[in-house]
Protein backbone atom coordinates (compact mmCIF):
# COMPACT_ATOMS: atom_id res chain seq x y z
CA UNK A 1 0.00 0.00 0.00
CA UNK A 2 1.02 3.64 -0.47
CA UNK A 3 0.58 6.77 1.65
CA UNK A 4 1.18 10.11 -0.07
CA UNK A 5 1.26 13.30 1.98
CA UNK A 6 2.53 16.87 2.10
CA UNK A 7 2.58 19.60 4.79
CA UNK A 8 6.09 18.99 6.16
CA UNK A 9 7.79 20.32 2.97
CA UNK A 10 10.45 17.63 3.43
CA UNK A 11 11.10 15.07 0.71
CA UNK A 12 10.29 11.62 2.08
CA UNK A 13 10.36 8.14 0.60
CA UNK A 14 10.49 5.31 3.11
CA UNK A 15 8.82 2.06 4.00
CA UNK A 16 7.07 1.07 7.18
CA UNK A 17 6.12 -2.59 7.00
CA UNK A 18 4.21 -3.12 3.76
CA UNK A 19 3.47 0.60 3.30
CA UNK A 20 5.57 2.98 1.20
CA UNK A 21 5.31 6.58 2.48
CA UNK A 22 6.09 9.44 0.09
CA UNK A 23 6.13 13.24 0.35
CA UNK A 24 7.05 15.24 -2.79
CA UNK A 25 8.54 17.97 -0.59
CA UNK A 26 8.38 21.78 -0.71
CA UNK A 27 5.64 23.35 -2.81
CA UNK A 28 5.14 26.67 -0.98
CA UNK A 29 7.34 29.28 0.76
CA UNK A 30 10.47 27.57 -0.39
CA UNK A 31 13.28 28.71 -2.66
CA UNK A 32 13.27 25.43 -4.54
CA UNK A 33 10.16 23.57 -5.63
CA UNK A 34 10.47 19.79 -5.59
CA UNK A 35 8.54 17.03 -7.30
CA UNK A 36 8.10 13.43 -6.30
CA UNK A 37 8.03 10.69 -8.93
CA UNK A 38 6.48 7.48 -7.69
CA UNK A 39 7.00 4.54 -10.03
CA UNK A 40 5.06 1.64 -8.55
CA UNK A 41 6.35 -0.63 -11.28
CA UNK A 42 9.45 -0.88 -9.07
CA UNK A 43 7.30 -2.66 -6.48
CA UNK A 44 5.62 -5.24 -8.69
CA UNK A 45 6.08 -7.45 -11.74
CA UNK A 46 4.05 -5.39 -14.20
CA UNK A 47 3.82 -1.79 -15.33
CA UNK A 48 1.06 0.53 -14.13
CA UNK A 49 -0.79 3.28 -16.00
CA UNK A 50 0.70 6.76 -15.57
CA UNK A 51 -1.25 9.60 -13.95
CA UNK A 52 -0.07 13.22 -13.74
CA UNK A 53 -1.22 15.68 -11.11
CA UNK A 54 -0.55 19.44 -11.21
CA UNK A 55 -0.06 20.61 -7.63
CA UNK A 56 -0.60 24.30 -6.80
CA UNK A 57 -0.07 26.31 -3.63
CA UNK A 58 0.24 29.92 -2.47
CA UNK A 59 -2.23 32.83 -2.30
CA UNK A 60 -2.51 32.97 -6.08
CA UNK A 61 -1.64 29.30 -6.60
CA UNK A 62 1.64 30.49 -8.05
CA UNK A 63 3.72 27.58 -6.78
CA UNK A 64 3.17 24.71 -9.16
CA UNK A 65 4.73 21.34 -9.74
CA UNK A 66 3.74 18.22 -11.61
CA UNK A 67 3.61 14.94 -9.74
CA UNK A 68 3.81 11.90 -12.00
CA UNK A 69 2.42 8.78 -10.38
CA UNK A 70 2.24 5.18 -11.48
CA UNK A 71 -0.42 4.15 -8.96
CA UNK A 72 -0.97 0.62 -7.66
CA UNK A 73 -4.24 -0.91 -8.79
CA UNK A 74 -4.33 -3.99 -6.60
CA UNK A 75 -2.74 -7.26 -7.52
CA UNK A 76 -1.99 -7.47 -11.23
CA UNK A 77 -4.10 -9.96 -13.17
CA UNK A 78 -2.67 -13.43 -12.79
CA UNK A 79 -2.03 -13.83 -16.51
CA UNK A 80 0.13 -10.68 -16.45
CA UNK A 81 2.07 -11.61 -13.36
CA UNK A 82 3.02 -15.29 -13.32
CA UNK A 83 2.26 -18.51 -15.15
CA UNK A 84 -0.43 -20.38 -13.22
CA UNK A 85 -0.74 -24.04 -12.36
CA UNK A 86 -3.94 -25.54 -10.94
CA UNK A 87 -3.64 -28.97 -9.29
CA UNK A 88 -6.80 -31.06 -9.01
CA UNK A 89 -6.43 -34.00 -6.60
CA UNK A 90 -8.85 -36.82 -7.42
CA UNK A 91 -10.19 -39.84 -5.52
CA UNK A 92 -10.29 -38.29 -2.04
CA UNK A 93 -12.77 -39.40 0.61
CA UNK A 94 -11.70 -42.98 1.30
CA UNK A 95 -9.81 -41.97 4.45
CA UNK A 96 -8.19 -39.06 6.26
CA UNK A 97 -4.79 -40.68 6.55
CA UNK A 98 -1.22 -39.39 6.23
CA UNK A 99 -1.30 -38.81 2.47
CA UNK A 100 -4.66 -37.03 2.47
CA UNK A 101 -3.55 -34.79 5.34
CA UNK A 102 -0.21 -34.13 3.66
CA UNK A 103 -1.90 -33.03 0.44
CA UNK A 104 -4.11 -30.58 2.32
CA UNK A 105 -1.04 -29.22 4.13
CA UNK A 106 1.17 -28.60 1.08
CA UNK A 107 0.96 -24.86 1.71
CA UNK A 108 -0.32 -23.96 -1.75
CA UNK A 109 -3.91 -23.55 -2.96
CA UNK A 110 -5.20 -26.73 -4.57
CA UNK A 111 -8.55 -28.19 -5.58
CA UNK A 112 -9.68 -31.43 -3.97
CA UNK A 113 -12.11 -33.66 -5.84
CA UNK A 114 -14.00 -35.78 -3.32
CA UNK A 115 -15.94 -38.95 -4.04
CA UNK A 116 -19.49 -38.87 -2.63
CA UNK A 117 -20.80 -41.06 0.17
CA UNK A 118 -17.48 -42.35 1.53
CA UNK A 119 -16.47 -42.49 5.17
CA UNK A 120 -14.22 -39.41 5.05
CA UNK A 121 -15.91 -37.41 2.27
CA UNK A 122 -17.48 -34.78 4.50
CA UNK A 123 -14.40 -34.43 6.70
CA UNK A 124 -12.18 -33.99 3.63
CA UNK A 125 -14.44 -31.22 2.38
CA UNK A 126 -14.46 -29.36 5.68
CA UNK A 127 -10.71 -29.70 6.30
CA UNK A 128 -10.03 -28.50 2.75
CA UNK A 129 -12.30 -25.49 3.21
CA UNK A 130 -10.59 -24.64 6.48
CA UNK A 131 -7.28 -24.41 4.61
CA UNK A 132 -8.69 -22.30 1.78
CA UNK A 133 -8.79 -25.01 -0.89
CA UNK A 134 -11.55 -25.43 -3.48
CA UNK A 135 -13.81 -28.50 -3.39
CA UNK A 136 -15.14 -30.46 -6.37
CA UNK A 137 -17.47 -33.41 -6.62
CA UNK A 138 -15.59 -36.34 -8.15
CA UNK A 139 -18.58 -37.53 -10.14
CA UNK A 140 -18.61 -41.33 -10.64
CA UNK A 141 -19.56 -42.29 -14.19
CA UNK A 142 -19.77 -45.53 -16.14
CA UNK A 143 -16.49 -46.84 -17.61
CA UNK A 144 -16.21 -48.84 -20.80
CA UNK A 145 -15.04 -51.99 -19.01
CA UNK A 146 -17.73 -52.10 -16.33
CA UNK A 147 -18.08 -54.25 -14.20
CA UNK A 148 -14.37 -55.08 -14.32
CA UNK A 149 -13.85 -51.42 -13.39
CA UNK A 150 -16.43 -50.37 -10.80
CA UNK A 151 -17.12 -46.64 -10.29
CA UNK A 152 -18.95 -47.32 -7.02
CA UNK A 153 -22.57 -47.38 -5.81
CA UNK A 154 -23.27 -43.69 -6.55
CA UNK A 155 -22.49 -43.70 -10.26
CA UNK A 156 -24.21 -42.49 -13.41
CA UNK A 157 -24.88 -45.06 -16.13
CA UNK A 158 -25.94 -44.54 -19.72
CA UNK A 159 -29.00 -46.78 -19.16
CA UNK A 160 -30.48 -44.29 -16.64
CA UNK A 161 -33.41 -42.05 -17.49
CA UNK A 162 -33.48 -38.30 -16.82
CA UNK A 163 -35.36 -38.60 -13.50
CA UNK A 164 -32.93 -41.20 -12.16
CA UNK A 165 -29.96 -39.04 -13.18
CA UNK A 166 -31.45 -35.96 -11.51
CA UNK A 167 -32.26 -37.86 -8.30
CA UNK A 168 -28.78 -39.38 -8.07
CA UNK A 169 -27.07 -36.05 -8.67
CA UNK A 170 -29.18 -34.49 -5.91
CA UNK A 171 -28.23 -37.34 -3.57
CA UNK A 172 -24.54 -36.85 -4.28
CA UNK A 173 -24.76 -33.08 -3.76
CA UNK A 174 -26.35 -33.61 -0.34
CA UNK A 175 -23.10 -35.23 0.77
CA UNK A 176 -21.45 -31.80 0.73
CA UNK A 177 -21.95 -28.41 2.35
CA UNK A 178 -20.90 -26.55 -0.80
CA UNK A 179 -19.32 -27.45 -4.14
CA UNK A 180 -17.26 -25.31 -6.50
CA UNK A 181 -17.46 -27.68 -9.46
CA UNK A 182 -17.20 -31.27 -10.60
CA UNK A 183 -15.02 -33.52 -12.70
CA UNK A 184 -15.73 -37.06 -13.79
CA UNK A 185 -14.47 -40.16 -12.00
CA UNK A 186 -13.87 -42.87 -14.61
CA UNK A 187 -16.63 -42.34 -17.20
CA UNK A 188 -14.87 -43.53 -20.35
CA UNK A 189 -18.29 -44.71 -21.59
CA UNK A 190 -20.66 -42.23 -19.95
CA UNK A 191 -18.61 -39.18 -20.92
CA UNK A 192 -19.12 -40.00 -24.60
CA UNK A 193 -22.95 -40.07 -24.33
CA UNK A 194 -24.26 -36.59 -25.28
CA UNK A 195 -27.68 -37.24 -23.71
CA UNK A 196 -26.32 -38.20 -20.31
CA UNK A 197 -23.66 -35.50 -20.40
CA UNK A 198 -26.31 -32.92 -21.30
CA UNK A 199 -28.37 -33.92 -18.24
CA UNK A 200 -25.30 -33.56 -16.02
CA UNK A 201 -24.55 -30.16 -17.50
CA UNK A 202 -28.16 -29.06 -16.90
CA UNK A 203 -27.63 -29.87 -13.23
CA UNK A 204 -24.23 -28.15 -13.13
CA UNK A 205 -25.73 -25.03 -14.68
CA UNK A 206 -28.53 -24.92 -12.10
CA UNK A 207 -26.03 -25.38 -9.27
CA UNK A 208 -23.58 -22.87 -10.85
CA UNK A 209 -20.72 -25.37 -10.86
CA UNK A 210 -17.48 -25.19 -12.81
CA UNK A 211 -17.03 -28.14 -15.18
CA UNK A 212 -13.75 -29.99 -15.65
CA UNK A 213 -13.44 -32.78 -18.20
CA UNK A 214 -11.07 -35.42 -16.79
CA UNK A 215 -10.68 -36.71 -20.33
CA UNK A 216 -10.90 -40.42 -19.56
CA UNK A 217 -11.90 -41.11 -23.17
CA UNK A 218 -10.65 -39.56 -26.40
CA UNK A 219 -14.30 -39.15 -27.49
CA UNK A 220 -15.39 -37.45 -24.27
CA UNK A 221 -17.89 -34.69 -24.99
CA UNK A 222 -18.03 -33.08 -21.53
CA UNK A 223 -15.76 -30.15 -22.36
CA UNK A 224 -16.94 -29.53 -25.91
CA UNK A 225 -20.64 -29.73 -25.02
CA UNK A 226 -20.16 -27.43 -22.01
CA UNK A 227 -18.39 -24.87 -24.19
CA UNK A 228 -21.17 -25.06 -26.80
CA UNK A 229 -23.66 -24.31 -24.02
CA UNK A 230 -21.44 -21.46 -22.78
CA UNK A 231 -21.00 -23.07 -19.38
CA UNK A 232 -17.71 -22.49 -17.51
CA UNK A 233 -15.50 -25.44 -18.42
CA UNK A 234 -11.90 -26.57 -18.55
CA UNK A 235 -10.15 -29.72 -19.72
CA UNK A 236 -7.21 -31.35 -17.97
CA UNK A 237 -3.80 -30.96 -19.61
CA UNK A 238 -1.94 -33.81 -17.95
CA UNK A 239 -2.28 -36.64 -15.42
CA UNK A 240 0.76 -36.46 -13.15
CA UNK A 241 0.69 -39.95 -11.69
CA UNK A 242 -0.33 -42.87 -13.85
CA UNK A 243 -0.28 -46.33 -12.30
CA UNK A 244 3.27 -46.98 -13.54
CA UNK A 245 4.64 -43.60 -12.45
CA UNK A 246 7.19 -43.46 -9.63
CA UNK A 247 8.26 -40.36 -7.71
CA UNK A 248 10.86 -39.37 -10.32
CA UNK A 249 8.33 -39.74 -13.13
CA UNK A 250 5.80 -37.61 -11.28
CA UNK A 251 8.44 -34.92 -10.78
CA UNK A 252 9.18 -35.00 -14.51
CA UNK A 253 5.47 -34.61 -15.26
CA UNK A 254 5.28 -31.63 -12.90
CA UNK A 255 8.18 -30.05 -14.77
CA UNK A 256 6.34 -30.65 -18.05
CA UNK A 257 3.20 -29.06 -16.62
CA UNK A 258 5.23 -26.06 -15.48
CA UNK A 259 6.64 -25.67 -18.98
CA UNK A 260 3.11 -25.75 -20.42
CA UNK A 261 2.10 -23.05 -17.94
CA UNK A 262 5.07 -20.87 -18.88
CA UNK A 263 4.42 -21.28 -22.59
CA UNK A 264 0.64 -20.77 -22.52
CA UNK A 265 0.26 -18.84 -19.26
CA UNK A 266 -1.53 -21.61 -17.37
CA UNK A 267 -2.03 -25.35 -17.03
CA UNK A 268 -4.42 -27.73 -15.27
CA UNK A 269 -3.24 -31.12 -14.01
CA UNK A 270 -4.79 -34.03 -12.13
CA UNK A 271 -3.14 -36.27 -9.56
CA UNK A 272 -4.17 -38.79 -6.91
CA UNK A 273 -3.57 -39.35 -3.19
CA UNK A 274 -0.53 -41.62 -3.49
CA UNK A 275 2.60 -41.60 -1.32
CA UNK A 276 4.79 -41.09 -4.39
CA UNK A 277 2.65 -38.17 -5.52
CA UNK A 278 2.81 -36.46 -2.14
CA UNK A 279 6.59 -36.88 -2.00
CA UNK A 280 6.99 -35.40 -5.48
CA UNK A 281 4.71 -32.46 -4.69
CA UNK A 282 6.56 -31.70 -1.45
CA UNK A 283 9.84 -31.47 -3.37
CA UNK A 284 8.68 -29.75 -6.53
CA UNK A 285 6.14 -27.15 -5.41
CA UNK A 286 8.65 -24.95 -3.53
CA UNK A 287 11.09 -25.17 -6.47
CA UNK A 288 8.45 -24.23 -9.01
CA UNK A 289 7.18 -21.38 -6.84
CA UNK A 290 10.73 -20.02 -6.46
CA UNK A 291 10.99 -20.09 -10.26
CA UNK A 292 7.95 -17.85 -10.70
CA UNK A 293 5.09 -20.32 -10.96
CA UNK A 294 1.88 -19.39 -9.12
CA UNK A 295 -0.38 -22.10 -7.77
CA UNK A 296 -4.13 -21.45 -7.95
CA UNK A 297 -7.35 -23.33 -7.39
CA UNK A 298 -9.35 -24.36 -10.44
CA UNK A 299 -11.98 -21.64 -9.82
CA UNK A 300 -9.19 -19.05 -9.47
CA UNK A 301 -7.66 -20.28 -12.71
CA UNK A 302 -10.92 -20.06 -14.62
CA UNK A 303 -11.67 -16.59 -13.22
CA UNK A 304 -8.27 -15.36 -14.43
CA UNK A 305 -8.84 -16.46 -18.03
CA UNK A 306 -10.35 -14.31 -20.75
CA UNK A 307 -11.27 -14.66 -24.39
CA UNK A 308 -7.66 -14.17 -25.46
CA UNK A 309 -6.49 -17.29 -23.64
CA UNK A 310 -6.15 -20.27 -25.96
CA UNK A 311 -8.43 -23.25 -25.38
CA UNK A 312 -6.57 -26.26 -23.99
CA UNK A 313 -5.62 -28.83 -26.62
CA UNK A 314 -6.65 -32.42 -26.23
CA UNK A 315 -4.23 -34.21 -23.87
CA UNK A 316 -1.80 -36.62 -25.46
CA UNK A 317 -3.27 -39.48 -23.43
CA UNK A 318 -6.47 -40.15 -21.52
CA UNK A 319 -6.74 -40.65 -17.79
CA UNK A 320 -7.97 -43.65 -15.76
CA UNK A 321 -11.17 -45.10 -17.20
Amino acid sequence: SYFLHGHTHQVRDERQGGTRICNPGALHRAKTLTVGILDCAEDGPSARPKLEYVLAAGPRREARATLTVYPPIGDPPLHEAHPRLAILVDDLGHNYGRVARGILDLGEPITVSVLPGLGSSRRLEREARRRGHAVFLHLPMEPEDYPAEDPGPLALFTRMGPDSVADLLATMARNFDHLDGFNNHMGSKASTDPTLVGEVLDWADREQLLVVDSYTASRSCIYTLAREREEPALRVDLFLDGEEEDEAGIMENLAEAAETARRRGWALVICHPRSETLAALEVMLPRLRDNGLRFVTVPQLFASLDASDPAPPRPRRTGPH
